[in-house]
């Protein structure tokens, strides 16, 4: 049902770690996904200052050049691929994507802006890479979503949990169907192994459906998912190969 890949479900080795989104041309490019264990037991979420870099920079005490040279130190033969200051909860971060010949691998570093120490380290490879790009894809599509339902989350939520008693929300997002925009939820109750799929309608707020799926449905609709994500994969190929034969005549 769900769009099930999320920031807290990435590889284990980065899985507290957040990447930069960092600011190009005045406008933001990556976002923070460096910051880590070294500065909190949990994971944190990293947003974009409103201020630009010149203003950051003035409040750096660690010049760009200085923490490129700190960040090289950790990649012997890198070279910076895209690098920029950010300001979150009051901490000033330099962040960088270091690129090294040879490897399709990024190094991503974080450092204090105000001390040279470094934060963190994350080496992120494609397929990290594809996942947070689905990642990142899958929040904006939710936020131009968001923006035209009446209900917020949170009182969806709450219409949800009158549904089922004494229920948890697993998770929950919003969906366009056939024209109609909904807030999906999955309920899970204690002592029972069965979800409660609430919809409720993003607009009115009415409860349009309430569904309860066994371990054995949800096992049949991952298949059902991969399935057609399969298909999907193989008619793009075939649509590739295609143009590609197309162009070679």
């Amino acid at each position: 049902m769900f769009f099930s890949l999320s920031v807290n479900q990435l590889p284990a080795n980065v899985a507290l770690v957040r990447k930069l989104k960092l600011r190009k041309k005045m406008k933001i490019t990556k976002f923070v996904r460096l910051f880590a264990v070294a500065l909190l037991a949990g994971a944190v979420s990293f947003s974009a200052s409103a201020k630009d870099q010149k203003a950051l920079e003035a409040e750096a005490k660690i010049s760009k050049a200085d923490a490129e040279k700190i960040a090289l130190e950790k990649v012997p033969g890198g070279k910076i691929k895209e690098g920029g200051l950010e300001e979150e909860k009051g901490k000033l971060i330099w962040s960088f994507d270091i690129a090294t010949k040879g490897s399709k691998n990024i190094t991503e570093i974080a450092i204090d802006a105000k001390t040279g120490e470094i934060i963190a380290v994350d080496v992120e490879t494609p397929k990290d890479e594809a996942k947070e790009a689905k990642v990142d894809a899958h929040e904006k599509k939710q936020k131009a979503l968001e923006a035209k339902a009446k209900l917020s989350k949170a009182d969806a939520e709450k219409i949800a949990l009158k549904k089922v008693p004494g229920g948890k929300i697993r998770e929950g997002e919003l969906e366009e169907e056939k024209g109609k925009l909904i807030w999906s939820f999955d309920v899970a109750t204690d002592g029972s192994k069965n979800i409660t799929e609430v919809n409720i309608d993003a607009i009115t707020g009415k409860v349009i459906a309430v569904d309860v799926e066994t371990p054995k449905d949800e096992a049949k609709e991952a298949k059902a998912d991969a399935k057609e994500k399969k298909a999907a994969k193989k008619g793009k190929k075939q649509k590739t190969e295609k143009t590609e034969g197309d162009e070679k005549k």
